[in-house]
């Protein structure tokens, strides 16, 4: 069964462009296998869609097929296949395959190898027989652009470049392609594209994720802690998510829990941080559960793009959903020798040295992002962790679940995320002259200008609505200590 929640807006507003009228997403998946099967493609067993729709358009919708039998993803098969004859023979009848699809008119953005099921039973005996999912992308026209025929090749060959070399993938373009001109220039635009697809996903940094699916949920695991984690019988979603943790209870708010746990023991003893997602009380909506399994996958991503921007994040371990995407977790590891700046503060242990340093580091930080309408939207000191080590001084950005690019009204997240940060480093040891040094080096400029002076005015104004904010809160939760906390600071 496969289920859509609150699918995009943009998506229900295409299908109304493209057929007529609005369509759910399993209703496009559902007569797209039928248009297939009507062309000679053989595609999954259909078993039933459903769909709910509030004034037309889609809210949820699910689709049902059965199980493909006796057929394997093709990534798995040629991962383990050896006989390269066979292969040969195989890149060769998928090329056929390709071109007949294309030929038909149908354009195909998922060409991947893992939605692509091949018959091991027929393999055996010298037949090819596949089946095509994943369709609710697939398009029918009266012919397919060079632009789309790329696309479709391109994701075909860049999934497969763990498993063929340039030999093979010149075997399935001749039997694609009619001519050695055709086939020539559609290997240069799809090298094009896989480099451009390759250099897009190397804000990785060289983390490489190995996939653990159980029958009660799904772990993504960062390759350079499976092992540690797999010698310690946790590296499948349920196994981390009881895993005894040591206690300390970072965070315990409803739907949130944040812990730590240890791995060995003396000096090779390592800490990690997993954050736990549940659903609050009288919450067990498809919307709340779909939250849940985005907090942790954002979250993550969240940690891949701060690393792209050369910000300083905690590295991530692992991150999960349950089955029914009931729970998540996010694993992320310590950052040794690390302390909050707001402790920094409180504990009046900021040196003129350190302050440069964080005026410096913080204000890059948040033009990395900013610059790039990422906008934090937590940013508070207890987020910023100062790490220092062997004369070096290293600020990390933590508490990335609510990270998000904004493309409208920047400027109003802009001034957010600063004025959290000046409400939360207002000490003494802070003067108004490292406020304004602050935003000379934010703004990368000697002297504020007009525009400066308005953004200085509009953190001031934001601090204060902060502040004046914050006692409801505090009473809402039964703390009445606000005054007490401003006198300490």
């Amino acid at each position: 069964i496969k289920t859509f929640h609150t699918p995009s807006f943009n998506n229900s507003i295409s299908s109304l462009f493209y057929y007529g009228k609005a369509k759910s997403e399993a209703q496009i998946e559902w007569e797209n296998a039928l248009l297939l099967q009507a062309h000679g493609f053989n595609t999954i067993p259909l078993a039933a869609f459903g769909e709910q729709t509030v004034c037309g358009f889609e809210k949820r919708s699910f689709f049902i097929s059965e199980e493909i039998k006796d057929s394997i993803p093709l990534d798995d098969w040629l991962a383990h296949n050896r006989d390269y004859t066979l292969m040969n023979d195989l890149l060769t009848f998928i090329g056929l395959q390709i071109k007949k699809l294309h030929d038909a008119g149908f354009s195909y953005p998922d060409l991947y190898l893992k939605h692509m099921f091949i018959n091991v039973n027929a393999v055996k005996k010298g037949d090819y027989i596949f089946s095509y999912l994943d369709l609710h992308r697939l398009r029918k026209k009266k012919k397919c652009s060079l632009q789309e025929r790329i696309r479709d090749l391109t994701a075909f060959f860049f999934s497969a470049e763990p498993f063929l070399n340039s030999g093979q993938v010149d075997i399935a373009l001749t039997a694609y392609t009619d001519s050695h001109t055709e086939k020539k220039l559609l290997q240069s635009k799809i090298e094009e594209r896989c480099a451009k697809l390759r250099s897009r996903r190397s804000h990785d940094k060289g983390i490489i994720t190995r996939r653990v699916q159980s029958d009660n949920g799904m772990l993504f695991i960062n390759e350079n802690y499976y092992s540690a984690l797999h010698e310690a019988g946790i590296d499948t979603f349920e196994a981390l998510f009881s895993h005894q943790t040591d206690g300390q209870n970072i965070t315990d708010n409803p739907g949130r829990h944040v812990d730590t746990f240890s791995l060995g023991s003396g000096n090779a003893t390592s800490v990690f941080y997993i954050k736990k997602h549940t659903p609050r009380k009288r919450q067990h909506t498809s919307k709340s559960r779909k939250e849940i399994y985005n907090a942790a996958r954002e979250e993550w991503r969240n940690h891949l793009i701060c690393q792209r921007f050369e910000v300083n994040v905690p590295v991530p371990v692992a991150w999960g959903y349950k089955s029914d995407y009931s729970a998540s977790i996010m694993i992320t590891s310590e950052i040794h020798n690390g302390v909050s700046l707001e402790t920094v503060l409180h504990e009046s242990r900021l040196t003129p040295e350190l302050k440069e340093e964080c005026i410096n580091q913080i204000a890059f930080m948040a033009r990395a992002l900013h610059s790039r309408n990422f906008f934090h939207k937590d940013f508070y000191a207890g987020h910023i962790f100062i790490q220092q080590e062997n004369g070096s001084v290293k600020f990390y950005l933590l508490d990335l679940q609510r990270l998000k690019k904004h493309m409208l009204s920047p400027k109003r997240w802009c001034v957010k995320d600063l004025a959290q940060l000046q409400f939360t480093t207002r000490f003494r040891a802070i003067t108004l002259k490292d406020r304004i040094d602050f935003l000379h080096c934010y703004l990368q400029c000697s002297k504020l200008d007009k525009s400066g002076r308005a953004l200085f005015r509009a953190i001031q104004k934001k601090t204060q609505k902060i502040e004046n904010h914050i006692p409801k809160v505090l009473k809402r939760k039964n703390i009445h200590s606000w005054e007490h906390i401003k006198d300490n600071a």
